[in-house]
């Protein structure tokens, strides 16, 4: 915590304001053996509207782009593409900073829609968030922060692609195709797992050995 004196006066509002990210992260199920490295490296273009001194109502739109690609993949895992997608913003500021004791609240909503290049692929967010501070004392505060969000199904966490198989001619060779946002990664492991099972006439620990995963991993994947 870091005593002074309070700041009565928030500091000015650029209009424009542009920020390039890089980030990175691993893409692991519990449930399946499929992982990858997802990384995205792109930038914002932030353009914040006008509004009436002392108003409490701020908005703001955000132009958001980056290139993702995908490394270090096993198993079934999303395409390299592009992302380019618009965020409009609203805030309600009623929201008074103060070294020891912040007060009031601020909620915002962002709509995010957007479309991923490559995979042909919806990617649309919404987003609400709340923080309220609540002095309780003269050095003591209660704050509240929260966030609600909804996303659309294509995400990137699903295969946009037809698996990576070894060529036909390889008697153990299971070949899988389907048409791109008409089935999700589930049903494809499902799939597989059959015809895997199939192939082993019936003997889950042999299928779980040829999938790499445990019997116990293997039940868990199967459809009821």
């Amino acid at each position: 915590m870091t005593c002074g004196s309070p700041s009565t006066v928030p500091p000015p509002d650029r209009p424009r304001k542009q920020t390039p990210h890089n980030n990175a992260n691993g893409i692991r199920f519990s449930d399946s053996p499929a992982t990858w490295n997802r990384q995205r490296l792109g930038g914002e273009y932030e353009l914040k509207g006008p509004y009436l001194y002392g108003s409490p109502l701020r908005h703001e739109v955000v132009l958001k782009t980056y290139r993702e690609t995908v490394d270090n993949a096993k198993g079934l895992h999303p395409s390299n593409g592009y992302f380019i997608g618009l965020a409009p913003e609203v805030t309600w500021n009623r929201y008074h900073w103060h070294d020891l004791v912040p007060s009031g609240y601020r909620v915002s909503a962002e709509f995010r829609p957007g479309y991923f290049l490559g995979t042909n692929q919806n990617r649309h967010e919404a987003r609400l968030r709340y923080l309220q501070g609540g002095p309780l004392a003269s050095a003591t505060v209660l704050m509240i922060n929260g966030a609600a969000e909804a996303l659309t199904g294509a995400i990137p966490t699903t295969a946009s692609s037809s698996a990576v198989l070894p060529e036909a001619s390889h008697p153990g060779t299971v070949q899988i195709s389907f048409r791109v946002g008409e089935q999700l990664l589930n049903d494809l492991e499902d799939r597989i797992i059959a015809e895997v099972l199939r192939r082993s006439d019936g003997n889950k620990t042999l299928a779980a050995k040829h999938l790499g995963i445990t019997r116990w991993m293997l039940d868990r994947r199967r459809k009821p």
